[in-house]
């Protein structure tokens, strides 16, 4: 009996191969690969656990002591790297390693206190705010007495600075070798960083202008499209003997190309250094802005350096005439919070209506949780989001806030990642931002957007 079954079987293999082959091809292909999710946003369960957390969500980090001014303190740490350290920003930049330091690199750190409120702004001059890195001072928080809503995370987005913090695959093709002993060591210069401007709490008087610049940014996904935020968002904050600012501008900081190995803070590092020296300030940090589908207007054949000048003093020259005449009052309201986002599983896509399956999506780029932070200080709304957010989708937002008397600042790379967040018109559009970054399926830019306006309406 053994031996007729044992007999049959290359009979069997013989008339059934090629749907054998079908079927094994169909069941590793549905491994791979999945269709694309297209159901609308609104329906699906990762939109309800996100508005019921805003929704349930109180103002833990919410200070009622109306009238008592929010302090400040403000500290820098020095981060610039030894030659041969590896440089993050481009895919394309097959050798990473470091061949020349044009600039020095900052974490740059404020800390605003009002009664048994705080928070800490935190502004590094990298590409991002690396996730493995934010997960390693979370857990060091405790150790000095914050949590991690309280921290509210930025970066200038320099795509010629520091690398070396991205463990998985992706990671590695754009920031370099992974060394875990360079995330510890940025985790604890930001914990030194929070701990300085914490001793340098004392009061303070908080200035902030909206300024309008010309021929410094475009819109790089769609030529000829003037749908951009051109704005300089500027905030000044004054002691009787200091006095120290933040820049959010939305260009993005690739001045430097990717043939290029120097590394650098790129143009936000000339412009804050600029401001520091001719303006007398003491510390003057800069924040990536909704920077999607955002470049910098460069003429390209001129030499790196007059690149970076080409935008740090178009910036200069918006803001000089504007700094000394800048008036600040007391805040007289703190408050912070971080919301968990919930998304679609990932939808990186192959094809027009195919998507690789999550579990290769998480292989290669990590399954990493993500929020949206929020700081308030007094009528000025700063929102941090986990991506390359889109200054198209934020331009109404700023327009929604001003009718609530509010100032909105919003910045990228918050410390986490998603990709990029454009407009939802385009997501059909075979580019980089929109095909090839944008991660986790249509409607995201009405999903955040709804998400940012309501954080504007509560």
């Amino acid at each position: 009996m053994v031996n007729n079954l044992l007999l049959s079987v290359p009979y069997f293999y013989t008339k059934c191969k090629w749907i054998i082959w079908f079927l094994l091809i169909a069941t590793t292909t549905s491994c791979i690969v999945k269709k694309l999710d297209q159901s609308p946003y609104q329906s699906q369960q990762f939109y309800r656990n996100t508005f019921a957390n805003i929704n349930a969500l109180q103002d833990r980090s919410s200070s009622n002591n109306i009238g008592e001014p929010v302090g400040i303190g403000w500290s820098k740490i020095n981060i610039t790297p030894t030659l041969a350290s590896p440089i993050a920003g481009y895919g394309g930049r097959r050798n990473k390693k470091c061949d020349k330091i044009l600039d020095s690199i900052f974490i740059k750190t404020f800390v605003f206190a009002q009664a048994n409120t705080k928070a800490a702004l935190v502004c590094a001059d990298l590409l991002l705010f690396p996730m493995e890195v934010k997960q390693e001072i979370d857990k060091l928080l405790p150790t000095i007495d914050y949590q991690p809503y309280q921290i509210y995370f930025t970066a200038t987005h320099s795509h010629s600075s520091l690398g070396g913090w991205g463990r998985r695959l992706l990671g590695r093709a754009i920031a370099g070798k992974y060394s875990k002993k360079l995330v510890q060591q940025l985790a604890i210069a930001v914990v030194k960083s929070i701990q300085l401007a914490q001793q340098q709490v004392s009061p303070a008087t908080i200035g902030f202008e909206t300024i309008a610049t010309i021929g410094l940014v475009k819109n790089r996904l769609i030529e000829n499209n003037h749908e951009i935020d051109s704005t300089l968002r500027l905030f000044k904050f004054c002691k009787p003997n200091a006095s120290a600012a933040l820049a959010v501008f939305s260009a993005h900081a690739t001045c430097i190309p990717s043939s290029c190995r120097n590394l650098s803070g790129d143009y936000p590092a000339a412009f804050t250094l600029q401001m520091e020296t001719t303006e007398n300030i003491d510390l003057v940090a800069f924040a990536a802005g909704a920077v999607a589908s955002h470049g910098p207007i460069l003429n390209a054949d001129t030499v790196i350096t007059t690149r970076i000048s080409q935008l740090s003093h178009g910036l200069y020259s918006a803001a000089h005439p504007v700094w000394d005449t800048m008036k600040t009052i007391p805040a007289a309201q703190l408050h912070s919070k971080y919301y968990p986002l919930y998304l679609r599983k990932p939808q990186l896509r192959i094809s027009p209506k195919w998507v690789l399956a999550p579990w290769l999506f998480y292989t290669f780029l990590g399954n990493y949780p993500s929020g949206i932070s929020v700081l308030k200080i007094g009528n000025i709304l700063m929102v941090g989001m986990p991506c390359d957010f889109s200054g198209q989708l934020a331009l109404p937002l700023y327009q929604q806030a001003l009718q609530k008397g509010l100032h909105l600042v919003i910045t990228s790379f918050n410390g986490g990642y998603m990709g990029y967040v454009t407009p939802d018109k385009y997501y059909q559009l075979n580019e980089y931002e929109t095909k090839d970054m944008n991660l986790y399926g249509p409607e995201n830019g009405a999903y955040f957007s709804e998400i940012i306006s309501t954080i504007i309406a509560k």
